[in-house]
This record gives C-alpha cells, structure tokens and sequence, in this order.
C-alpha cells in the first residue's frame, strides 16, 4: 500500500516536472529559433529591395536601349538621368559592376549590392506583358517670386537679375564745429551844435548886428548925433559916419561823434562785433533694401506608369513612349 502511494507521488512530480519544462520552451524559445525567426524577417527585407532595383534597373535599361541592343553599366544608367543611384537595404550604394544586357530575344539583369547578388532574364519574344510608359513634365526656366522686401541698411547691396535693390539717401547728422561771425551794432552819435555870428557881424544881447554905411554928417560943436535903435553915428577925424544897424540870427554848426571804437555814418555810430556761433554739420547717408529671387532651371521630371495614367495627365505630364513591358 506504502508502495503504491509512493509510485503515484513519483509519477506526479514528474508530470508537474514536464508541464513545467513544456512551458517554458513554449514561451522562451532557443536563441536557434530565436534567430531563425530574424534571418527570415531580413531576408524578406534583403529580397524586396533587391526586387525593387532590379525592377528599376529593367525599365532604365528599356529606356535607354529602345529597339537597341548592347550593354549599359549602371554608372552609365545614372550619368544620363535614367536611374538614380540604387541603394541595397543597408543603405550602402550598389556597386558599380552592376549592368543591364539587351539582344534581340531577352534582356539579362545583373545587379551586385553588398547584402545580395544575382540576376534576371525577360524573355522579349513573349507577348503576354503589361507595359510601363514613360511621362514626362517640363519646367520651364524662369525665376521664383520676389521675396519681401528686407530691413533698410546702409550695407552696400548691388542690383542683378536675383537681387532687387531700392535706395534711399537720409541726412544725418555729421557732428559740430564753431564759426567765428560778425555782427554791426549801432548807437545814435552825439550831437554837438556851436553857434556864431558871420560876415564881419558882431554878437549883441544873443543876436548878431550888422552896420551898413549911408552917409557922412557933419559933427556939430565937434560931436557926432547921437546914436539910436536904428542908427549908429561913428567919428572920424572931421566927419561922422552914419551906419544902419540890422540884426540877424546867429547861425549854428552842428557836429557828430562816436565814443572810441565806433565808426560815423551820418548821425549813426557803427562797431563789427565778432561771435562764436556752433553748427551741426549734416552729411548724405545712402540706405539700402533688398529682395531676392531664385533661378529656375528648365527641368524635365521623369515618372513610369501605364498607358493613359489619368492622375498623371491632369497633373501636366505627358506620356512620351513605351518604357518597359512585363510578361
């Protein structure tokens, strides 16, 4: 009985041993298959792209061979605009071995990449294809917009056929410098009036008296008559002189003078007065602002579809000939 129980234990451990081991290989799997899975997964990545630039390896070769036939290396291929350079899925370039191979019946594919090699034959005399055509849209040269016009500067900027310059001259201020002047300043001069009696005239009582002869008298007991307001009677030797007497006004002499440093014209007094007078010097400034274009550059954008591929055609291209045709 003791034995029997002891075998159902042995047998349970066992089986949670097993169960225990099944599951863990079940969710940890062995770095073998781990990897396996990897290899597989690059593999698929390594073959699409080799596919891929295989495919666009034959439609350049058809492009350029036409009714053709000969050998085209890939440099050649990317030197005339029919490919661009052809990366494998390390994104390391081709190399340049690579070639495309035309006869009259097939066409041999040879392509060398880092991570695969290999090559494809199109049987040509087999017309069960569907054909690829080339379009094309061309732009023509030309020039883009004007941008918006800069912030003004005084940065020299000439003008050509991508620059567009505006000018603008400004004053401004050059700094200061001090200029001596002269000024005339002007008083009234002094008046300086004399007054006096002309013509043989004598001054009395504040008026000048002049005496005119008339006539000669004869002195009574050896006198003259006597003199009055009008008259005047003179002595000399045996016979009177009878003289008028006539009043005048004296006449007056007016002069002008300066004080010292001044100059006289006519009744004013003149001096030249020198000052300093501070002048801000201006000077012409050129600014300048500036718009740009860019060239463009007459441009043919190649693109591969099939016959009469609308989207393309509303898009500008033009279909321009059969590139390729794939059985």
């Amino acid at each position: 009985m003791e034995n029997s129980k002891l075998i159902r234990t042995i047998v349970f451990n066992i089986l949670v041993i097993l169960t225990i081991v099944f599951i863990y290989l079940f969710f940890f799997p062995k770095k073998s298959y781990v990897k396996k899975k990897i290899d597989n997964g690059l593999t698929s990545i390594v073959d699409d792209t080799f596919f891929e630039n295989i495919n666009s390896m034959k439609i350049a070769g058809n492009a350029y061979f036409g009714d053709a036939t000969g050998v085209v290396s890939i440099d050649e291929l990317i030197d005339n605009g029919l490919l661009v350079e052809l990366k494998d899925s390390n994104g390391d370039a081709c190399f340049s071995s690579s070639y495309v191979e035309k006869t009259d019946d097939k066409m041999k594919i040879h392509l060398d990449c880092s991570d695969k090699s290999g090559e494809k034959y199109i049987n040509l005399t087999d017309k069960k294809f569907l054909c690829i055509y080339q379009y094309e849209k061309r732009t023509e040269s030309g020039f883009t917009p004007w941008s918006d016009w800069s912030e003004w500067s005084t940065n020299f900027v000439e003008a050509n056929d991508l620059v567009n310059v505006e000018t603008e001259v400004r004053k401004e201020s050059d700094g200061k410098t001090t200029s001596t002047e002269t000024r005339q300043e002007s008083i009234g001069a002094t008046v300086n009036t004399t007054y006096g009696c002309q013509n043989g005239s004598t001054l009395v009582n504040g008026k000048c008296r002049i005496l005119r002869f008339v006539e000669n008298v004869s002195p009574h007991k050896g006198r003259c008559p006597t003199d009055t307001l009008s008259e005047e009677y003179v002595l000399e030797g045996n016979v009177c002189k009878k003289y008028s007497i006539y009043y005048v006004n004296q006449t007056s002499n007016t002069t002008y003078s300066c004080p010292s440093g001044y100059s006289l014209s006519g009744s004013t007094c003149y001096k030249s007065v020198s000052y300093d007078v501070e002048n801000e010097n201006f000077k012409d400034v050129t600014y300048y602002r500036y718009q740009k274009r860019e060239r463009i550059d007459e441009n043919i954008d190649i693109k591969w579809s099939t016959i009469d591929d609308q989207n393309l055609l509303n898009s500008s291209y033009t279909m321009v000939g059969k590139v390729s045709c794939e059985f």
